[in-house]
């Protein structure tokens, strides 16, 4: 055989590392406008400066937490779109899952109107308010903001909230945002 004394001693060392794996992510969707939180969840992050996330072509830096779950906060998107989510060790070898895990991008809703303009202080009035990107599936998903009160609403469709005014404790005329 070979003396092993007649190897040079190369002076490098190689630490092999086994791949990230993604499970799971929460939430899967969020809006066009970016910084969403989302918590990631699978194997093998490693804690390194070069822990990334890739939604589609665009990187951010990741959070460690733990070797089974990381956090990034989504960049920005052009239109409401799908991204496949992929994640790096080391900034450049981005890897996924076998089913491609993908976060979904929405835009943000837009209030044009809200009908009727005016409402008894006593609440109960049915606010309809119109305006874009709500949601393409009815469900009683939204929340209504009438000044600092909250009210449950409903989703009719992408363009179309209705929502019940809430009780306000002041009896005189007095301007709220919709939101």
């Amino acid at each position: 055989g070979m003396d092993k004394h007649l190897l040079p001693n190369l002076g490098h060392r190689f630490q092999y590392t086994s791949g990230v794996s993604l499970s799971s992510i929460e939430p899967s969707s969020g809006s066009s406008g970016g910084s969403t939180e989302v918590t990631i969840s699978g194997m093998n992050f490693l804690n390194t400066t070069r822990l990334s996330c890739s939604f589609g072509d665009n990187k951010v830096d990741a959070i460690y937490i733990s070797p089974i779950k990381i956090k990034c906060f989504s960049p920005p998107s052009r239109h409401p779109t799908s991204s496949v989510l992929s994640i790096s060790n080391n900034g450049h070898d981005f890897e996924g899952s076998l089913d491609e895990i993908l976060f979904s991008y929405y835009l943000d809703p837009v209030i044009d109107s809200s009908n009727p303009q005016t409402a008894p202080w006593d609440g109960g009035t049915i606010l309809t308010i119109s305006g874009s990107g709500f949601g393409s599936t009815a469900s009683n998903a939204a929340a209504c903001k009438v000044g600092a009160s909250i009210s449950q609403g409903y989703i009719f469709n992408d363009t179309t909230v209705i929502c019940e005014t809430p009780t306000l404790d002041i009896n005189r005329p007095q301007s709220f945002f919709v939101e």
